[in-house]
């Protein structure tokens, strides 16, 4: 285990995961992740906001998810980082800005808040929520809602 204390720990976990999204890397990005880790997104483009609206994706969900996503995304960058996280490593929030080229030439910029939920012990992302501007994100994802989880995959 590292000698770093563990809310530094988490805080590059974090960068380590938007690194390898960086190098187009979804095994990286994966690596990240506990096996059974869960994804949440709470807003979405209808403005509902009741418990059934929220998109989850957990364990080989979210992991397929990755492999699905990054071959939309032509570049991917985050930018203007700044975290906030708890002394135990436990809870770590990060607020950033995205500057992006979807594939086809679709430019995407978006501003994105994060709660990650670590396991420190095992230096690994147990859960995390993705706040973001919906309707920024319908010109280069709007077929991500349609698409469904199938025989280990999404399609």
């Amino acid at each position: 285990m590292s000698n770093e204390n563990p809310a530094a720990r988490s805080e590059q976990l974090i960068r380590r995961l938007f690194e390898r999204q960086t190098a187009m890397d979804p095994k990286g990005m994966k690596e990240c992740f506990a096996p059974d880790a869960l994804c949440e997104i709470p807003f979405n483009p209808s403005g509902a906001v009741d418990d059934a609206s929220v998109v989850r994706r957990k364990g080989p969900e979210l992991l397929a998810w990755i492999d699905y996503v990054m071959p939309h995304l032509e570049t991917f960058r985050m930018e203007d980082m700044e975290f906030t996280t708890s002394a135990d490593g436990k809870v770590c929030f990060l607020e950033c800005r995205t500057d992006c080229m979807g594939t086809g030439g679709v430019p995407y910029k978006n501003r994105y808040v994060f709660r990650f939920d670590i396991d420190v012990g095992g230096n690994k992302i147990k859960r995390y929520r993705e706040y973001l501007n919906v309707i920024a994100a319908v010109g280069l994802f709007e077929n991500f809602a349609t698409v469904q989880f199938k025989d280990g995959k999404w399609q």
